[in-house]
Protein backbone atom coordinates (compact mmCIF):
# COMPACT_ATOMS: atom_id res chain seq x y z
CA UNK A 1 0.00 0.00 0.00
CA UNK A 2 1.14 3.41 -1.06
CA UNK A 3 1.93 6.23 1.56
CA UNK A 4 0.15 8.77 1.31
CA UNK A 5 2.33 12.00 1.06
CA UNK A 6 2.09 14.84 3.83
CA UNK A 7 0.99 18.17 2.87
CA UNK A 8 4.31 19.28 4.26
CA UNK A 9 6.05 16.61 1.68
CA UNK A 10 4.04 18.11 -1.17
CA UNK A 11 5.04 21.65 -0.50
CA UNK A 12 8.55 21.09 -0.20
CA UNK A 13 8.16 19.14 -3.48
CA UNK A 14 6.46 22.28 -5.08
CA UNK A 15 8.03 24.05 -7.92
CA UNK A 16 8.41 27.65 -6.47
CA UNK A 17 7.59 29.58 -9.53
CA UNK A 18 4.43 27.60 -11.06
CA UNK A 19 3.36 25.21 -8.04
CA UNK A 20 4.11 21.96 -10.35
CA UNK A 21 5.08 18.92 -7.81
CA UNK A 22 8.63 18.15 -9.09
CA UNK A 23 8.58 14.76 -7.44
CA UNK A 24 5.91 12.88 -9.39
CA UNK A 25 7.56 13.37 -12.99
CA UNK A 26 11.08 12.29 -13.22
CA UNK A 27 12.29 15.03 -15.68
CA UNK A 28 11.16 17.65 -12.88
CA UNK A 29 14.11 16.52 -10.43
CA UNK A 30 17.43 17.31 -11.75
CA UNK A 31 20.60 19.45 -10.52
CA UNK A 32 22.30 22.10 -12.25
CA UNK A 33 25.88 23.46 -11.26
CA UNK A 34 25.69 25.20 -8.12
CA UNK A 35 27.07 28.64 -9.79
CA UNK A 36 23.80 28.27 -12.01
CA UNK A 37 21.24 27.32 -8.90
CA UNK A 38 23.34 30.25 -7.23
CA UNK A 39 22.32 32.64 -9.53
CA UNK A 40 19.03 31.79 -10.42
CA UNK A 41 17.97 29.09 -8.01
CA UNK A 42 15.86 29.90 -4.66
CA UNK A 43 18.35 27.98 -2.12
CA UNK A 44 16.79 24.88 -0.78
CA UNK A 45 13.52 25.23 -2.87
CA UNK A 46 12.32 23.07 -5.75
CA UNK A 47 11.56 24.66 -9.64
CA UNK A 48 10.61 22.25 -12.66
CA UNK A 49 12.68 21.62 -15.26
CA UNK A 50 10.40 24.51 -17.54
CA UNK A 51 10.81 27.39 -14.38
CA UNK A 52 14.36 26.80 -14.20
CA UNK A 53 14.99 27.23 -18.38
CA UNK A 54 12.62 30.46 -18.53
CA UNK A 55 14.70 32.41 -15.36
CA UNK A 56 18.06 30.93 -17.52
CA UNK A 57 16.45 32.34 -21.22
CA UNK A 58 17.26 29.02 -22.59
CA UNK A 59 17.19 25.14 -22.84
CA UNK A 60 19.51 23.49 -20.10
CA UNK A 61 22.76 22.79 -22.39
CA UNK A 62 25.70 20.49 -20.54
CA UNK A 63 27.72 22.91 -19.46
CA UNK A 64 24.70 23.70 -17.40
CA UNK A 65 23.89 20.31 -15.89
CA UNK A 66 25.79 18.77 -13.02
CA UNK A 67 27.74 15.38 -13.52
CA UNK A 68 25.67 13.37 -10.83
CA UNK A 69 24.38 10.07 -10.89
CA UNK A 70 20.46 11.94 -10.36
CA UNK A 71 21.41 12.98 -14.02
CA UNK A 72 23.04 10.72 -15.32
CA UNK A 73 21.07 7.52 -14.39
CA UNK A 74 17.34 8.38 -13.54
CA UNK A 75 16.75 11.94 -15.32
CA UNK A 76 16.01 10.74 -18.79
CA UNK A 77 15.80 14.32 -20.21
CA UNK A 78 19.16 15.63 -18.43
CA UNK A 79 20.90 12.19 -19.88
CA UNK A 80 19.70 13.05 -24.08
CA UNK A 81 21.27 16.37 -23.12
CA UNK A 82 24.74 15.33 -21.50
CA UNK A 83 25.40 12.77 -24.06
CA UNK A 84 24.55 15.03 -27.27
Amino acid sequence: MKRQRTQKEIKHWACIDCGKDCKINPIDYYMVTFELWGKYGVGGDMLCMDCIENRIGHKLTKEDILDCPLNTDINLYTQKILNN
